[in-house]
């Protein structure tokens, strides 16, 4: 069964491990809550902030989608 998991803080440490262990489950979709713009960058500070973990730089855009947005932000 495909699941879904928004993930927020995901280019902090603790959320860059959560997310590594996620995506070691095939059937996991990992939705990356970013403050950004678009996008484009938030797959580049996603980029940026993995970039020891090739694992995960690699599947942005394939298992791991970014979410634009701000948990702080009033609605």
């Amino acid at each position: 069964m495909k699941q879904s998991v928004l993930l927020t803080g995901a280019n902090g440490f603790v959320g860059t491990q959560i997310a590594r262990r996620l995506l070691q489950k095939k059937e996991v979709t990992l939705l990356a809550l970013i403050r950004a713009a678009d996008a484009e960058e938030g797959s580049r500070r996603l980029a940026r902030d993995w970039w020891d973990w090739s694992d995960l730089v690699e599947a942005i855009g394939d298992r791991i989608k970014v979410v634009c947005g701000n948990v702080c932000s009033p609605v």
